[in-house]
């Protein structure tokens, strides 16, 4: 009998419970056909296993090396103020769109004459600095300038000019503080250096403004202090 005669016919004896095909093999032996289902389905299974074991490890080191949780509070560290600010809470106050922003800019000048009750020696100075104050909810300025006033007989006068830029999220409710600082400043020698000193010194707030103005726009706010 040759191997296709093998190949195509069914071995049966009154031994045998049912018909069993036989293949034949290299080696001579003929495998029933059950085990070698038996084998193929086992052989299936053992490759799905390792293909979703595999599947999960290359899941696990993209997840480790793309977005792995990282150990402690995520924000950062005001410098100037010491303050830490969590990542939340920045989140929370910068979730402003830009369209939801308006960049407005002017020129505001503080106008102040001050009455000197207090006479300046020779070689004294008056000063003056004017401050801007702004709240937002999502941003905070706070602008600052100062320059020496003029003195005529008991009178200083000074307008202190402050150009400003700023990006508010409501400047029709946004409140804008003026205040201003006016000194007597002197100046004495120590050895070979110059020491200034404040000798009279008075700070106001002038007054709280609701609104910011339009763009472009030049303010004066003014004052009459009094040293």
């Amino acid at each position: 009998m040759d191997e296709e005669d093998l190949h195509t016919n069914r071995l049966s004896g009154p031994s045998s419970p049912r018909e069993r095909s036989v293949y034949w093999r290299p080696s001579g032996k003929g495998i029933p056909d059950t085990q070698e289902s038996d084998m193929s389905i086992w052989k299936g299974v053992f490759y799905c296993v390792c293909l979703v074991g595999l599947t999960q490890l290359v899941w696990g080191q993209n997840g480790n090396s793309s977005g792995g949780r990282e150990h402690g509070i995520p924000g950062y560290l005001d410098p100037q103020t010491r303050t830490f600010t969590t990542q939340a809470q920045a989140e929370a106050r910068g979730s402003a769109t830009p369209d939801s922003v308006t960049v407005l800019g002017g020129i505001w000048f503080i106008d102040l004459t001050i009455t000197l009750t207090t006479s300046p020696a020779s070689g004294d100075v008056v000063t003056c600095s004017g401050t801007l104050d702004v709240s937002d909810p999502n941003f905070g300025y706070f602008e600052n300038a100062s320059i020496v006033a003029t003195v005529t007989g008991g009178t200083a006068t000074c307008n202190v000019e402050i150009p400003y830029t700023w990006s508010l999220m409501t400047p029709s409710t946004d409140i804008i503080t003026v205040s201003y600082d006016v000194a007597i400043i002197h100046d004495f020698v120590v050895g070979t250096s110059t020491k200034a000193v404040s000798t009279r010194e008075s700070s106001h707030t002038i007054t709280s403004i609701t609104g910011v103005p339009p763009g472009g726009t030049h303010t004066t706010t003014s004052a009459s202090p009094r040293l």
